[in-house]
């Protein structure tokens, strides 16, 4: 009880941040205030529309039309903001964060999983960064204009470039090595894996070996820690869903390689069907019970300031 309570104090204390969601809408808002998190990464999940609906395309063609479909995401996140100005606003910078921390508003911190909206275009980069976009994801599952055989093309260095200029949070997640090290080594501003987990403890291709780790936060970056069960967070024991301790065995992991200071929550909540077979860690398979992580967080040992910054690392990497 004791440790509940100080975990209840502690959270409600915190600048909460996850950093990588696709869930709006206002029912997402007040569970978004349930679990106490005052701002996520919303990201416009527009490349996913071809991949769900037919498949991997490989032709360059597919590369075209994505910007309407991403500004028609993008206005349903403005008109949200519109529908309820007392309750949820836009955050651009780390000033709004703390503007929605003190007024008890939720903020969304817009960002793209895949560049595929900006079509080839820097110029289209900007109009997004004018209508709030302040993240993206440099690839996702589906070929973009920014990657040739696995490296950055001269436009992939050129958007990584003018995101820096901008102060545009870069995310590494899912590119190849290659591109990866090129977007590391060439950004002059910390990048993110918004949502990712340790190799070590799951030997999935696509996690972060020790090494990366090390090479990540020399940079500066950080680690937001997946949420989904499976591939990125094993489950133990023969159980078919990861619990709670096996999602800090992680966090115990990047602490003993990278520090405490490199640490954030990738979350990744999304829709799913009623049949699919996608699973969330067990006790935060939802927004709203995010409190139970800050419990059980004290219960193995992590003091006030080692939570603290796991719960809100990630708002020294969003720009003034």
């Amino acid at each position: 009880m004791l440790i509940e309570g100080h975990a209840q104090q502690l959270h409600s204390q915190a600048t909460v941040i996850l950093a990588h969601d696709h869930l709006l809408g206002w029912e997402n808002i007040l569970a978004m205030r349930q679990g106490g998190v005052t701002a996520k990464v919303i990201k416009l999940t527009v490349d996913g529309l071809d991949w769900h609906e037919s498949g991997v395309r490989e032709e360059v063609p597919s590369l075209e039309g994505w910007t309407r479909r991403a500004l028609v995401e993008l206005d349903k996140v403005h008109h949200l903001v519109e529908e309820h100005p007392q309750d949820v606003m836009i955050a651009c910078n780390v000033a709004d964060i703390h503007h929605a921390k003190a007024t008890g508003k939720v903020a969304l911190i817009i960002g793209l999983e895949g560049p595929r909206p900006i079509e080839g275009s820097l110029e289209v980069l900007r109009a997004f960064y004018r209508l709030g976009l302040r993240e993206m994801q440099l690839t996702w599952a589906t070929p973009n204009q920014l990657i040739t055989g696995g490296e950055l093309n001269d436009l992939g260095h050129a958007v990584v470039r003018e995101m820096n200029r901008l102060g545009m949070l870069i995310d590494l997640s899912h590119l190849p090595s290659r591109a990866w090290t090129q977007a590391l080594e060439l950004s002059t501003a910390p990048v993110i894996m918004s949502h990712n987990a340790c190799h070590a403890l799951t030997q999935y291709g696509d996690t972060m070996t020790d090494d990366m780790l090390c090479r990540l936060a020399a940079r500066g970056g950080i680690l937001g820690m997946h949420f989904v069960s499976g591939d990125y967070i094993k489950p133990r024991h023969g159980t078919d869903q990861a619990t709670l301790e096996d999602f800090i065995d992680h966090i115990d992991h990047a602490r003993s390689i990278i520090g405490i200071d490199h640490i954030a929550l990738g979350g990744d909540y999304f829709y799913i069907t009623a049949d699919a077979h996608w699973k969330w860690v067990k006790e935060i398979e939802r927004i709203e019970l995010l409190p139970n992580l800050t419990s059980a967080l004290l219960r193995r040992g992590y003091d006030d300031k080692e939570i603290i910054k796991i719960l809100n690392s990630l708002e020294k990497w969003i720009y003034e």
